[in-house]
Order: structure tokens, then C-alpha cells, then sequence
């Protein structure tokens, strides 16, 4: 699938269909952490998008390999059940999750709410696997992290994990990201 505007392309988009298959192996490995707070915590920022989109700020323990963020996410607008519906939504979430912890990788991010305005960027590669499915009227954990920045570019991965446990889909996404000349 291609989509335009203007004089040309925005978008290809390949996506493979698979249809349920019985099996009685599904290993999932990956889980919650254990330190994350629930998205109702008031300790959390309230950083949703309106009337569309609830998403909850978490900032987790620096690891061996880097500082630790993700977000709650949920869609707060009624959708009807069909699962291709709640497909479509959790991909437009996931959109909204990995610029974070991209940014983080950049020797001038602070971590407060400057850094919205600091740097720039775009989403240019994205992809998704979903293992199982979710509802995405549901809060999900996404624990995502930077694979580092080059050249104006990074790659964030990130595992999709709902409020019960299950883990949904796991998402890849190189961004671009720019420091803004315009913001001191």
C-alpha cells in the first residue's frame, strides 16, 4: 500500500496476515518490572492527548545498559470489538511511545519538559509484531529503549506489555531527531 500527499509519498506500508493457529506453545518471556507503578499513581505525569489518547509518563531505575522509560498507554474513545479495529488503534499508540526514549540517548537531554521543544524529529521506519491480541481501550506498558543515535537517527525498540501480563506486540521504530537551532 502506498500513501501520497502533495507530490509524493508519505507511506508504504506491507503487512502479512496470519490466520489463529492451534497450538499449545505460547512461551512468553517477556514481563512486567517489577518497580512500575500503576498508571492511576498521581506520581505519574499526565501527559495524554486530549480526549483521544491516555498516556502516563514513567521514568524506571538506570540499568547496566542505559536509563529505563516507557509509558502507560490507552485509547479513551469507544471503539467497537472487532480485533482488526483494536489492531489499527494499537498502532496508531505505538506512534506515540519511542521519540522518548530516543531523545534520551542525546548528550543535552535533560528530562523535563523542555526537551519537547529542545529536539525534532519524525518517524521514518516502523515496524510491529503482534504476538497476541489486546483491547486498546486497555492501559499498556510500553518499555521502550534507544539503541543509540547516529547521524541524526536512532532506533528505539520496545515491548507492549498489557496491564494483566500479557505481551501484545513488540515494536521497532527509527526516528529522526534533530536538535532544534530555534530553542536555547
Amino acid at each position: 500500500m502506498v500513501a501520497r500527499q502533495s507530490a509524493g509519498s508519505i507511506l508504504y506500508a506491507s503487512v502479512s496476515f496470519q490466520l489463529p493457529e492451534p497450538d499449545e506453545a505460547d512461551v512468553a518471556l517477556t514481563t512486567m518490572p517489577d518497580d512500575l507503578p500503576e498508571p492511576e499513581d498521581p506520581s505519574l505525569r499526565n501527559d495524554s492527548w486530549g480526549a483521544l489518547m491516555d498516556r502516563r509518563v514513567v521514568d524506571l531505575a538506570t540499568t547496566d545498559d542505559g536509563h529505563r522509560m516507557g509509558y502507560w498507554i490507552r485509547l479513551s474513545t469507544d471503539l467497537d470489538d472487532d480485533p482488526t479495529t483494536h489492531v489499527c488503534a494499537l498502532t496508531f499508540m505505538s506512534d506515540s511511545a519511542p521519540f522518548r526514549s530516543g531523545r534520551a540517548t542525546h548528550p543535552e537531554f535533560t528530562n523535563d519538559e523542555r526537551d519537547r521543544t529542545r529536539f525534532v524529529g519524525a518517524s521514518l521506519d516502523h515496524s510491529m509484531w503482534f504476538h497476541r491480541p489486546s483491547l486498546a481501550t486497555d492501559w499498556h506498558w510500553f518499555d521502550t529503549r534507544s539503541h543509540g543515535l547516529a547521524n541524526g537517527r536512532g532506533l528505539v525498540t520496545g515491548d507492549v506489555v498489557t496491564r494483566s501480563g500479557v505481551h501484545s506486540f513488540t515494536l521497532a521504530q527509527q526516528i529522526l531527531l534533530r536538535r532544534n537551532r530555534h530553542v536555547d
